[in-house]
C-alpha cells in the first residue's frame, strides 16, 4: 500500500503499520521490507486510532481512491479531528 508520510518527505510501499504511544504524542510507523519508518504523529490516541482505521479501510479495498483518483494514501495532518470528539 503506497503511503505519503505526514511531512510529505517520503513515499513508501508499506506492508503494515504499527502504533506506538510511548512518547508524548502517538506515532504511526509504516513497515517496509526490513524496517519501520515514522509516517505520522498525532496529538492523542483517539486521532491515531482514527488514522489506523482509515488505513485499514483503504487496505481492505485497494481500489478505493480519493476524489482525484489517486492510489496513494496521504497521512492526515496532526489535529485533523479537532472538535470531532
Amino acid at each position: 500500500m503506497w503511503i505519503r508520510s505526514q511531512d510529505k518527505r517520503m513515499l513508501l510501499d508499506c506492508k503494515g503499520f504499527r502504533y506506538f504511544d510511548g512518547s508524548s504524542e502517538p506515532v504511526i510507523w509504516g513497515c517496509i521490507d526490513t524496517a519501520e519508518l515514522h509516517i505520522g504523529r498525532y496529538p492523542n490516541e483517539h486521532e491515531a486510532n482514527a488514522v489506523l482505521d482509515m488505513l485499514m479501510e483503504r487496505a481492505a479495498d485497494p481500489w478505493e481512491r480519493d476524489e482525484y483518483g489517486n492510489g496513494v494514501f496521504v497521512m492526515p495532518p496532526k489535529g485533523f479531528l479537532e472538535g470531532d470528539e
